[in-house]
C-alpha cells in the first residue's frame, strides 16, 4: 500500500500539470486571436459594415464562440460564430487569417436589431480578419496566432 500511494500521487500530478498546460495554451490562443481581431479593419468579406467586438472569443467546454456587432446607416446586426474546439484543424491565410475546422462544424448565427438569433450558415472556416502584409503589427499578430494554434493543437488533435 505504501508503494501504491506515491505512484498514485505521480499520476495525479501528471494529470494536473497536463490540464494546467492545456489551460495556458487556451489562454494564449484566446489572447492572440482577440488581439488580432481587435486590430483588423475587416473581419469577414460578407460583413463590410464597421464592427465592434460584442463578445470576445472564449472557450466554454468544447465550444469556441465570438460575437461581432455591425452598424449600418439605420440599424445594427450581430453575427455569432460557434465551433467545437475538438474540430480545430489549423490556421491559414489567404487575404484573411482563418481558423480551419473539420467538416461544416462552424455555425454562423445572425441577429438583426433585437430580433431572434437565426442560424444562417454552417462552414469549415472561422474568419479572424483581413491581414495587410504591409502592416507590421498585423503580421506580428498573425504569427502569434499561428504559434498559439500550433501549441493548442497538441491538446485537441486525435
Amino acid at each position: 500500500m505504501k508503494k501504491l500511494i506515491p505512484l498514485l500521487s505521480l499520476c495525479f500530478i501528471g494529470l494536473t500539470a497536463s490540464a494546467q498546460t492545456k489551460e495556458i495554451a487556451e489562454k494564449d490562443f484566446l489572447a492572440a486571436i482577440n488581439k488580432l481581431v481587435a486590430a483588423v479593419k475587416m473581419q469577414h468579406w460578407a460583413y463590410e459594415d464597421p464592427f465592434t467586438i460584442d463578445s470576445a472569443f472564449s472557450i466554454s467546454g468544447d465550444s469556441l464562440t465570438a460575437t461581432f456587432k455591425y452598424k449600418t446607416d439605420s440599424n445594427y446586426y450581430r453575427v455569432r460564430y460557434a465551433a467545437p474546439m475538438s474540430a480545430l484543424k489549423g490556421v491559414f491565410q489567404d487575404v484573411y487569417q482563418i481558423l480551419s475546422f473539420k467538416g461544416k462544424s462552424v455555425h454562423v448565427y445572425e441577429q438583426i436589431g433585437n430580433g431572434a438569433w437565426i442560424l444562417v450558415e454552417r462552414r469549415s472556416m472561422f474568419h479572424l480578419g483581413m491581414i495587410d502584409d504591409e502592416d507590421k503589427k498585423l503580421v506580428e499578430l498573425k504569427y502569434e496566432v499561428e504559434g498559439a494554434v500550433e501549441d493548442l493543437l497538441e491538446y485537441y488533435e486525435k
